[in-house]
């Protein structure tokens, strides 16, 4: 059979068509929309903190006033916590349980019924949260992921901010990946997008396969792909077209490359390597342009500056490849008091192409990037726009629209 090779920019307009059939037909409901449960959770969030501050000694009394960096010492906060705080700080004010007065902190009168319990209490604060969490469960089945990592970390946050216990000791106990992995998969939100990232990279390798007669296997490379939850839903897509295909699961870390050859064994044609994303993948083994599609899902925020990153992550792709990109696209106010605990939340050194207080970039932001335009064109704004457009319109599916894709032009 005679087969026209399409261009890249074909291929990108047909992918993008493919995914936005698959997001027409999402299950979507009123009822789904998670937008109520992460303001509770949130809400919720700051009556717990600014519990466990009062613990702690400080913001018991309306106006009692600190400068901030004098109450950073005061309450023993870890050097490496130093910009959260001062977000903290922030947020705080914004929900007017303090005034910023340059850099004098002032306690207001919300301060006096704003906190769960009440200070020297601590068994009313637990018997607050535990009631919380099983009404939330009960309300929120599909939120319990945001709510048991928010949990986690508020459960150990003081320990957490002033050092004496990291982070990761908390989140990954005894090499336990559930509590974070559970915010990246198994609530509707979550594996919606996960199912666009899959049918992206399905329909690529699918019209490949169809379009270009001898063309060999369409290689895959997914970037910090973590706990797998993203990965999951790729490789369910694609099994049916194994042998046409070469998957690479990558991540920075090897512990999470030695949970991923557990929890994927029944996939033997996947290879695993490590790759730090933000320094020449060349150096670290691979090939220059040797992907027909690379896969970023809520990780290449976490690097020190946004555009170098997208440049090494170029480097990946052949020219007319796919770079699918899911992410956060705005601040849910629960994930401040779980995932902005992460060493990774604070490395970027680029905050005029972030969001304030973060490292997530907007959908704005992430088009005004000079290498994701040069690497996607006029392709990637064909994407994102048919994509947006063909969204269910409905409240859940519009609150977290955050996927687009592109092709490399070889830059």
């Amino acid at each position: 059979m005679y087969r026209v090779q399409a261009s890249g920019e074909t291929i990108v307009r047909r992918v993008a068509g493919d995914v936005a059939v698959v997001a027409a037909a999402s299950p979507f409901a009123e009822k789904d929309d998670p937008r109520r449960a992460e303001r509770e959770l949130g809400a919720f969030a700051f009556r717990w903190v600014l519990a466990i501050l009062q613990e702690m000694g400080v913001m018991r009394e309306p106006g009692e006033s600190h400068d901030v960096d004098q109450l950073k010492g005061l309450l023993g906060i870890a050097p490496r916590y130093d910009r959260y705080f001062e977000a903290l700080v922030r947020k705080l004010a914004e929900k007017g349980l303090v005034t910023l007065d340059g850099r004098r902190v002032v306690a207001t009168e919300r301060v006096r019924d704003g906190a769960l319990g009440a200070p020297g209490a601590p068994g009313a604060v637990a018997g607050q949260v535990a009631a919380f969490e099983e009404s939330f469960r009960k309300d929120y089945p599909s939120c319990a992921g945001l709510l048991g990592f928010m949990s986690c970390c508020l459960g150990r946050f003081e320990e957490i901010l002033t050092g004496r216990i990291d982070v990761a000791d908390v989140l990954f106990q005894d090499g336990n990946m559930d509590v974070f992995g559970d915010v990246f998969h198994g609530d509707l939100v979550a594996d919606h997008f996960n199912r666009l990232v899959a049918e992206a990279v399905r329909s690529l390798v699918a019209r490949r396969r169809d379009g270009e007669a001898g063309a060999g296997k369409v290689r895959v490379v997914e970037i910090g792909a973590g706990t797998g939850g993203t990965t999951a839903a790729i490789l369910e897509a694609i099994a049916p077209l194994s042998d046409e295909v070469e998957f690479c699961f990558t991540d920075i870390s090897p512990s999470f490359i030695r949970h991923a050859r557990r929890r994927f064994a029944r996939y033997p044609w996947i290879e695993y390597r490590t790759l730090n994303i933000e320094k020449d993948p060349a150096a670290q083994g691979f090939a220059e342009r040797s992907f027909d599609v690379v896969v970023a899902a809520n990780v290449l925020h976490d690097t020190h500056d946004i555009e170098a990153t997208l440049e090494q992550t170029k480097r990946l792709l052949k020219t007319g490849g796919l770079l699918v990109l899911n992410e956060f696209t705005a601040v849910k106010e629960c994930l401040f008091f779980s995932g902005a605990l992460l060493h990774g939340y604070w490395l970027f050194e680029d905050p005029g192409r972030r969001l304030p207080d973060t490292c997530l970039l907007s959908v704005p932001l992430w088009r005004r990037s000079n290498s994701l335009r040069s690497a996607a064109g006029r392709a990637a704004s064909r994407f994102i726009h048919s994509l947006r457009t063909a969204l269910p319109r409905r409240p859940a599916a519009r609150h977290a629209a955050r996927i687009g894709t592109g092709i490399s032009n070889g830059g």
